[in-house]
């Protein structure tokens, strides 16, 4: 008996040494960009004016954005939307956006809030690829995208699938400098016979405030967070070959953050607007 309990014991012992050996490294994370690593923001965003209304305000949880409340621009800002992020030792699990009806001529929002759509983090597996879910409700459409990283844990590449319309597939490739900024994106959207249209960017050496906290300034993830440094243009090559610019003027605070940025676009019927930082 007391020999059959030892043997018990010691598998045990073993199961557990095994359990620990076959653990998964995940020290990558600390590494891996925003949305998806684990680095917080050290300066953060807490509000965003759109031609001097507000359009966004930042909520954060420790080091980590926690939720984006959106406002529509009018005279008097009203609340629209609420993107809420959920983490797990600061890593996402999910990102959940509900919003309201807008009534732009009316200047009024609905006080009915209903989700819009949900973005679902896969679990960890590796350091060189993620993959998450992300699905609409207003018109429902769900997709399956994955996002590709290179050593330095900064994403490469990513490539949409719609799970119901598989001719919507997209993709996109990530040329990034020296100092990890991404100088070119090649868009190929398949139900466009297979066409790549091409996006280079220019950058100033200052921080970009969306890069930590995965979300651009429309609550989006994108090229205009995805690098650590501010756009300056963007040359825009359409699959036709026809291209136009867009140029952001900055001026910017003594720790080096952009304070106001001025965008203005030379296409046909380009506009000209204003974003301010509030930290």
């Amino acid at each position: 008996m007391k020999k059959f309990y030892f043997l018990l014991l010691l598998a045990g012992f073993i199961s557990c040494k095994k359990d620990k050996e076959t653990a998964p490294d995940l020290s990558y994370l600390e590494r891996q960009q925003a949305p998806f690593g684990s680095r917080g923001a050290d300066v953060k965003l807490q509000k965003l004016l759109y031609n001097n209304r507000l359009l966004a305000e930042y909520v954060y949880e420790g080091n980590y954005l926690s939720q984006e409340l959106r406002y529509a621009a009018f005279e008097k800002p009203a609340h629209f939307g609420t993107g809420s992020f959920t983490r797990n030792a600061g890593i996402p699990t999910t990102y959940k956006v509900i919003s309201a009806s807008v009534s732009p001529e009316g200047g009024s929002v609905s006080p009915d809030f209903k989700p819009f759509y949900n973005l679902t983090f896969e679990a960890p597996a590796n350091d060189s690829v993620r993959k998450l879910t992300e699905e609409y409700f207003t018109y429902p459409q769900l997709y399956n995208r994955i996002y590709f990283f290179d050593d330095n844990g900064y994403i490469i590449k990513q490539v949409m699938t719609a799970k119901n319309a598989p001719g919507t597939d997209y993709s996109a490739t990530y040329t990034r400098d020296a100092q990890h900024n991404v100088i070119e994106s090649a868009s190929t959207i398949y139900d466009q016979n297979g066409m790549t249209g091409i996006i280079k960017y220019e950058y100033d050496n200052h921080p970009n405030p969306f890069f930590h906290l995965g979300i651009d300034w429309q609550g989006q993830m994108s090229v205009n967070s995805f690098s650590p440094n501010n756009i300056v243009r963007e040359t825009r090559v359409a699959t036709n070959g026809s291209a136009y610019h867009v140029d952001y003027t900055y001026e910017y605070l003594p720790n080096g953050y952009p304070s106001k940025v001025t965008v203005k676009s030379d296409s046909a019927g380009g506009t000209v607007y204003t974003l301010n930082f509030v930290y």
